[in-house]
């Protein structure tokens, strides 16, 4: 129509999606065109060695490294960046972000006494067949953490995606008091997925914490802040990515 002649139009809207993986970083954006197909515009990747790829610094300089080459037509029309992180890989931080205990990776079975106190105390109130019952579950991992060394009452458990992209978001720096969430408490909110949350113990039918999962931690001196304040459906917008990726918004998810 007259009222659109002589002026450009809107750039078509851009998802990105980054993939952590054992062996590096991969981006995808992807751009939806007018016979309703999705059409890949750009991709990249990273790689780095096994002993890298199990350090958080490592994903977060990956996902930079990889936005930094990404053209900027393509950047300018993000609206979204998904990011996917192998499930059951965790770690803890304070309430400011910054790392407390290194990652645990997606294969890492708790053992000693600590890994094997953990899986007594999942046994006897887990249901059977439960993920969790796993020696490489996140709730194992939680549990052999805070056996080994208490943890703090700020510290929590955070998936290897949730980590990853909030610090995304926030600029890739360190987390300091003045970028605290004033909807938390506890400091900086790092929402989680229902397939992330699984290995923890997340109920995806009733979608909440269930009582026998909330019970394990009560009665083993972790308060029930450790999980993750908000659990959301796989693709869910979790946090607007701000100024660090154009405006985008952020969901995250595992492999």
């Amino acid at each position: 129509g007259s009222a659109a002649r002589g002026s450009a139009a809107a750039p078509p809207r851009t998802a990105i999606g980054l993939d952590l993986g054992t062996s590096g970083v991969r981006l995808m954006a992807v751009r939806a065109a007018a016979d309703s197909r999705r059409v890949v515009v750009h991709t990249d990747e990273v790689a780095w060695s096994d002993d890298a790829g199990a350090r958080s610094e490592t994903w977060v300089a990956g996902m930079q490294q990889l936005l930094a080459r990404c053209p900027p037509d393509v950047l300018e029309a993000t609206a979204s960046v998904a990011v996917s992180g192998t499930s059951a890989t965790a770690l803890i931080i304070d309430e400011h972000g910054r790392v407390k205990r290194a990652p645990r990776m997606y294969n890492y079975a708790v053992s000693g006494s600590a890994g094997d106190e953990a899986m007594r105390i999942i046994e006897a109130r887990a249901p059977k067949g439960h993920t969790v019952r796993a020696r490489t579950s996140t709730l194992a991992k939680l549990l052999a953490w805070h056996l080994e060394a208490p943890l703090s009452p700020t510290d929590r458990l955070v998936h290897q995606a949730d980590f990853a992209a909030t610090v995304l978001c926030a600029g890739g720096a360190p987390f300091d008091e003045q970028q605290q969430s004033s909807e938390d408490p506890r400091g900086l909110v790092f929402a989680s997925d229902w397939h992330n949350a699984l290995k923890l113990g997340y109920d995806v039918e009733n979608l909440r914490w269930p009582g026998w999962l909330l019970d394990i931690l009560s009665d083993v001196g972790l308060p029930h802040e450790v999980l993750p304040a908000a659990v959301l459906p796989p693709g869910a917008a979790a946090v607007d990515g701000g100024e660090a990726l154009r405006k985008g918004q952020r969901s995250g998810g595992s492999t």
